[in-house]
């Protein structure tokens, strides 16, 4: 009932708001929803992250929308998303495929946080060598 008010107040999502109060692990969380909606959960500390792959997409795509592509087949993307609600995401992921099909795994926010700030290393490493060059 607590989180049901709170939600009423901020109209977060109600799952968001049972995780800021330690009532629900985060993870947990992305488990149900990942069975829920049928997206895979997907623990980026194990995964390969193709780093060219999630630089050609937009920054506002990876950095504003919150979806890292990090792995390619011949015929799909997969990208990682913490919203599996967010259809403009998944529309915008689309859009930038290039004619791929994108597969959409769900993680946990400390995740693409982590792969997030190591994305920006990576523009700054591209930007600084353009300037030197």
């Amino acid at each position: 009932e607590i989180a049901l008010d709170a939600q009423k107040g901020s109209g977060d999502f109600l799952g968001s708001i049972l995780v800021r109060r330690n009532y629900l692990k985060e993870e947990d969380l992305i488990k149900v929803l990942s069975e829920l909606f049928k997206i895979p959960f997907v623990n980026l500390k194990n995964e390969y992250i193709n780093w060219e792959l999630a630089m050609s997409f937009s920054p506002s795509l990876v950095v504003d929308r919150q979806c890292l592509p990090f792995r390619e087949s011949e015929f799909t993307i997969t990208a990682a998303i913490l919203n599996p609600l967010d259809a403009l995401t998944a529309s915008q992921a689309e859009d930038q495929a290039k004619g791929k099909t994108v597969r959409l795994v769900l993680v946990t926010s400390a995740d693409m946080r982590d792969e997030l700030k190591n994305y920006h290393k990576r523009i700054a490493s591209k930007i600084e060598k353009l300037l030197e060059g």
